[in-house]
């Protein structure tokens, strides 16, 4: 089965050195100054920052798999943490509900249904923890922010305005209890449908528990896309290997990477650029190669000789960047770091992460298993969406191993 895929003065030449929990940052690291924003250039090793980053060889707790029993089952699970006690709270869109797992594995509550009503849900995703010990979750087909707890369920929901461009999407939620939006994208026949090459922009903010809106960061380029009409409907499709871009809350700030280059920017929540993060890795060059093999695998689903005849000729015609953009999520650990999430190339099932701590230094590197989406990382462990060869969804936990002192 094809997976899925994700739709951001002075000089002082300093030798990485200790970096909170997470032991030395190999290589070079250049900091500056330029008119109070501050430069971090990463001459890194990526062999040595391997070294002392590691998962175990497999999960200490597995949820789901296709021999689960029916309390056990997931579908389509849109977000997820681990508390301090052990147990995982998820969102899952197939069931439209919040469900809460205790430390072993065992199904403890189910919050909600499907419905419009309070806790109620359509599209659940739960974007991650607010104050205290309630989480929040956001629902992108109602508009609505619902705040909940683990054990008594939803507090208190609010609707969103429609106002902005694009189709907002939780990125993450900050300590205040505040969610970050943005890189949706919709296309609407009353705008002018576009055709051929284009990157939408995508309105990324900032909005509070009540659902004000405490930072604009206005209209971001978001990912290139392939635009046309095929007969009498539109299609709009992320090109292969095309810029896409990212963001994730950390701690007080917004780090954007737009895909343009090995680079990431960190912003205040008062919406000033407070760092620029760079790394001197170059692009790899899209080849024909890996241009073939991106068809093959968008065509492993259509059974249709004819339809795979045409979509391969569709596929063929549309246009390819000259570079791979470098990146293609990003995640924040409990440590306040941030771990970027290389794009994967045709074939490969394993993702790659390049992890930099808050001061924006190369601390270490590290590949997933295969078929692993991390949904949570704190100090000493990863939650995770692990699938089969046939996509069947499990929840995994993973002891993560980082270098010693």
């Amino acid at each position: 089965m094809r997976r899925s895929r994700e739709w951001i003065a002075t000089s002082s030449l300093l030798l990485a050195g200790c970096a909170g929990d997470q032991g030395p940052s190999p290589g070079l690291v250049t900091e500056r100054d330029s008119a109070g924003i501050r430069i971090v250039e990463n001459a890194i090793d990526t062999a040595a920052l391997r070294e002392g980053w590691t998962m175990s060889v497999a999960p200490v707790v597995e949820i789901g798999g296709i021999e689960a029993d029916e309390s056990q089952q997931l579908y389509r699970v849109s977000g997820g943490v681990r508390l301090d006690d052990g147990r995982i709270v998820i969102a899952s869109r197939g069931s439209s509900d919040i469900r809460v797992f205790g430390p072993d594995g065992s199904l403890a509550r189910v919050h909600g249904r499907e419905g419009d009503g309070p806790g109620e849900y359509r599209m659940p995703a739960l974007a991650g923890r607010g104050l205290g010990d309630s989480l929040i979750v956001y629902d992108a087909s109602l508009r609505r922010i619902t705040v909940l707890t683990p054990d008594g369920g939803a507090i208190r929901s609010v609707e969103l305005g429609t106002e902005g461009g694009g189709f907002p999407l939780a990125l993450g939620t900050f300590g205040a209890g505040q969610l970050a939006m943005g890189g949706g994208m919709a296309f609407t026949s009353e705008e002018g449908l576009p055709s051929g090459f284009v990157r939408p922009t995508s309105r990324h903010v900032i909005v509070s528990s009540d659902g004000s809106v405490a930072a604009d960061f206005g209209d971001i380029p978001a990912v290139e896309m392939w635009a046309e009409m095929q007969g009498s409907s539109f299609r709009a499709r992320p090109i292969a290997f095309g810029k896409f871009t990212v963001a994730e809350p950390v701690a007080d700030r917004l780090w954007i990477g737009t895909g343009e280059r090995w680079e990431v920017r960190a912003y205040r929540l008062d919406r000033s650029l407070e760092r620029i993060v760079r790394f001197d890795r170059e692009l790899a060059l899209v080849t024909r190669t890996l241009t073939d093999a991106w068809i093959e695998e968008e065509l492993e689903d259509i059974e249709d000789l004819n339809e795979t005849r045409d979509e391969r000729a569709r596929l063929a015609a549309l246009p390819v960047p000259d570079v791979i953009a470098p990146y293609r999520v990003f995640l924040a650990d409990r440590l306040e770091n941030l771990w970027m999430g290389e794009t994967m190339l045709p074939g490969e099932e394993s993702r790659t992460w390049t992890i930099i701590d808050p001061e924006g230094k190369a601390v270490g590197r590290l590949t997933m298993p295969a078929r692993t989406s991390p949904l949570d990382i704190g100090t000493d462990y990863v939650l995770a969406v692990t699938t089969d060869a046939l996509d069947v969804e499990s929840l995994t936990v993973w002891r993560l191993y980082r270098p010693a002192h």
